[in-house]
């Protein structure tokens, strides 16, 4: 992870900043999450995640779907997801 010094300046609206930390997140959500077949990265409309602007205030919203075919194997990729995801581990 990019660490970013305080003394460091942005050019640009905080706004178009808050998005490129979004994206750079999303970015590398999707990239660790690549590798579980059952898992798909999407917007609030079900759509495949891309860089644009799409949510109401600017931003990208993600949607992270587990598609298994059995209950047991959903609830056994959604607790490595979680992990991932609460451990920072992307």
């Amino acid at each position: 992870m990019k660490e970013i010094s305080a003394v460091e300046s942005y050019k640009g609206s905080l706004a178009d900043k808050g998005y490129e930390v979004q994206k750079d997140q999303v970015t590398r959500i999707q990239n660790r999450l690549k590798s579980f077949k059952t898992v798909r990265c999407i917007d609030l409309e079900g759509r495949p995640i891309d860089p644009e602007k799409r949510g109401p205030d600017g931003g990208l919203d993600l949607i992270i779907r587990i598609e298994a075919e059995t209950p047991a194997a959903e609830k056994r990729v959604e607790k490595e997801v979680l992990k991932i995801l609460l451990e920072n581990d992307y």
